[in-house]
């Protein structure tokens, strides 16, 4: 698929100093690194996996900046999860006695990513969220993927897509770029800005991913392996 279209080079969410500026980079970048919307991937963090290994369907945006912060979004069904009930050989991790509704519904059953956690992988360094389309589950799901799978990292606090915290349900597949940048935008509020291109939103759904287009945000495609029908089977994996 083809990287994101070139979004505005402006971003209303970038602090600015006094003085007069023209440069729309963000934070950490020189003249010559790769911003949104040029052809270029986001940059693997040595020593993990690159961020858009995904089998295809992504859009891209630019590069982690070492010295700028970053942000890992999570779509919930099938991507922090997988089929309830199904190991898949082993790598995951079937909840006893928590209701998954999603998809029919059956018994919570983690995704070899969100078994292992989201710390796990680059995002560990990040700032984290939730951008599901789904309810999220009751009470006892939605601990699960907040204490556990995000570590409390992004609070146990949920939202609908006015963005009022970091963990973002309702929100349907083709306004999920909108979404992310309310997250963006509650960060901001309390002192952190993230460059867009530095936002990583993980989702099984290649619809999901569209949204993205134009956005300056990248999008990554997840559990293409394993498949049902147009949605993820087994999840998502640490390695994607």
């Amino acid at each position: 698929a083809a990287p994101a279209g070139t979004p505005s080079t402006e971003d209303p969410m970038q602090p600015r100093a006094p003085g007069n500026h023209t440069s729309s980079r963000a934070p950490g970048r020189s003249r010559s690194s790769p911003v949104a919307g040029n052809r270029t991937q986001p940059a693997p963090v040595p020593g993990e996996p690159s961020p858009v290994k995904n089998g295809g369907n992504k859009t891209a945006g630019g590069n982690v900046s070492a010295q700028g912060n970053c942000l890992c979004l999570f779509d919930i069904d099938r991507t922090l999860t997988g089929r309830q009930g199904d190991t898949c050989g082993g790598s995951n991790s079937v909840v006893g006695g928590v209701w998954d509704p999603a998809y029919g519904g059956g018994t919570l059953t983690l995704s070899a990513l969100g078994r292992a956690g989201v710390s796990s992988t680059f995002c560990g360094a990040c700032k984290l969220g939730v951008i599901s389309a789904g309810s999220g589950g009751g009470g006892d799901m939605r601990g699960r993927i907040c204490g556990g799978v995000l570590g409390g990292r992004a609070g146990c606090s949920w939202s609908g897509p006015g963005a009022s915290s970091p963990l973002i349900v309702g929100c349907h597949d083709s306004h999920k770029a909108a979404c992310a940048h309310g997250i963006r935008a509650w960060y901001k509020h309390r002192g952190t800005y993230i460059p867009r291109s530095n936002v990583f939103h993980f989702d099984d759904k290649a619809s999901s991913v569209s949204s993205f287009h134009g956005s300056g945000m990248n999008a990554i495609q997840i559990s293409c392996s394993s498949r049902s029908g147009h949605v993820g089977g087994c999840g998502g994996t640490p390695g994607e």
